[in-house]
């Protein structure tokens, strides 16, 4: 068989094949339809127990500490897919839980963006988020966060100052109904709060997140903890780095309280626009 003919021959199995099979992205888009649409049934069935509210509902009773997805949409330029609408459509907390922490807690809808894009989306809207841009190289300045309800706290836990982050996830964490957040999370907290109400939350003292960096000294592995806050009119939202093995000054924990839907699988995540 001529040469030209074999190789014709394979590019129509080859193209047969891929027209048979989904692409890598047609199976992720799926996938998050599955996951939304998953999340989305028990959002109902909380609804219809009384563990869920609608979004409107929510809103009326968070007032000036609830932050939408719309707010996102406004004025970060997400481009939010069906897929994240529907699984926000509705808060996966009680009534009696919003009615009790309304005002001393925050209600909000997490975009898919990353701490560079928070900063950046800031940075439009005329305020700072100060520290060393050299954090963009780490894993944790380009991770997205996932779409999901938050609830977090607008204080620093009392008895987290002055203690390691080991201690901190002792005490403040052993509530298993309680987690941390990542530098992104609480940079989007922060931020949103402050764009929507002008209220400076944190302003003389920062909330060490989840999140880590890593280096070798002397030959031995050593934890930095990402914080963020310091919400300073003049400068701007602190992000930095301290020790996470010893009592660090006016940085503590945040809590978020978990939500009636589990989060075990990977987030959904989307795009924003530049």
């Amino acid at each position: 068989m001529p040469e030209t003919v074999v190789m014709e021959t394979a590019a129509v199995a080859a193209a047969e094949k891929n027209r048979m099979s989904p692409s890598q992205e047609e199976q992720e888009l799926q996938r998050e339809y599955a996951l939304a649409a998953e999340r989305r049934e028990k959002a109902i069935q909380l609804a219809q127990s009384g563990d869920s509210l609608m979004v409107r509902d929510a809103r009326l009773i968070m007032g000036d500490n609830f932050i939408g997805l719309d707010f996102a949409i406004r004025r970060f330029g997400l481009v939010a897919t069906s897929a994240e609408i529907d699984a926000l459509e509705f808060v996966p907390y009680a009534e009696d839980t919003l009615y009790e922490l309304k005002d001393s807690f925050i209600l909000v809808a997490l975009p898919p963006v990353d701490f560079v894009g928070i900063r950046q989306g800031a940075w439009k809207e005329r305020k700072a988020i100060r520290g060393d841009f050299s954090y963009d190289e780490e894993s944790f300045a380009s991770r997205k966060m996932g779409v999901r309800w938050c609830l977090v706290s607008r204080e620093i836990a009392r008895n987290s100052l002055f203690h390691s982050k080991a201690d901190q996830q002792k005490t403040v964490f052993a509530n298993p109904s309680y987690e941390r957040l990542g530098a992104a999370e609480m940079a989007y907290v922060i931020t949103a709060h402050l764009l929507m109400t002008g209220q400076r939350i944190f302003r003389s003292v920062a909330a060490l997140t989840s999140d880590s960096i890593f280096t070798l000294e002397k030959g031995r592995r050593k934890e930095w903890g990402v914080f963020v806050g310091f919400n300073d009119p003049e400068f701007g939202i602190a992000v930095g780095t301290c020790p996470a093995d010893r009592p660090m000054t006016n940085i503590g924990a945040v809590v978020s309280v978990r939500s009636a839907i589990p989060m075990d699988d990977e987030p959904i995540v989307g795009e924003a626009v530049e």
